[in-house]
């Protein structure tokens, strides 16, 4: 059994990190910013007067002044990832999360699956919990010193009526494994993947 989390001299703590900064670039450029200027490709899935646009057509309506920027063309309506229909919630005037409908009890253990495919120095996995009902749910985790910016994404996406799944940010999991190989092979595999100590990670390692 593994108790895992982000924890560094007793504290539970988040850490920015930019590898491989180039100077010379645009800093609003970088991987998981927001650039305030149109430096980068326009998406493939807008539309304009109800016709798909290509990011090559979509550019030149900003450059030839019919739009004033990217933000006045919606998304295509046909696509699964969009919505038209923004939900909100009575009580607080905010946009209702479907965070809250996640029969997920973070005070309870996790069954250890498999790893999962995730980019380079991130390290994810699935794992299970039985929910109030007994019904198996199955729960994708990722170890990420930059999950921030996953949760700033998804805020953003939904804000403007894309469909995004559910994400959790789970700051501590105690996950259990079927033997002492599974459980070790899971911890070698944090370092190979996230180029981080484990010690970086786990915060307790009992028997499996």
């Amino acid at each position: 059994m593994l108790k895992i989390g982000y924890f560094l001299g007793g504290h539970l703590i988040l850490i920015l990190v930019f590898l491989n900064l180039v100077f010379a670039q645009n800093l609003s450029d970088l991987p998981g910013l927001i650039p305030l200027t149109s430096i980068r490709q326009a998406a493939s899935d807008l539309s304009y007067n109800g016709k798909l646009l290509s990011p090559d057509e979509a550019r030149s309506h900003v450059e030839s002044g019919k739009i004033k920027d990217l933000s006045m063309l919606d998304p295509d309506p046909t696509s699964i990832l969009w919505k038209t229909k923004v939900e909100w919630s009575e009580s607080d005037k905010t946009l209702s999360s479907p965070e809250k409908n996640i029969p997920l009890d973070l005070n309870r253990p996790f069954e250890f699956l498999e790893n999962s495919t995730e980019a380079v120095g991130r390290f994810g996995f699935a794992i299970s919990q039985k929910d109030s009902h007994g019904t198996l749910r199955v729960y994708r985790v990722r170890l990420d010193t930059r999950n921030h910016n996953v949760l700033l994404r998804r805020n953003l996406l939904r804000k403007i009526g894309y469909n995004v799944p559910a994400t959790v940010y789970a700051p501590k999991l105690e996950i259990t494994f079927k033997g002492d190989y599974t459980r070790d092979s899971f911890i070698k595999d944090i370092t190979h993947y996230t180029f981080l100590e484990p010690e970086r990670w786990l915060t307790q390692k009992l028997p499996a």
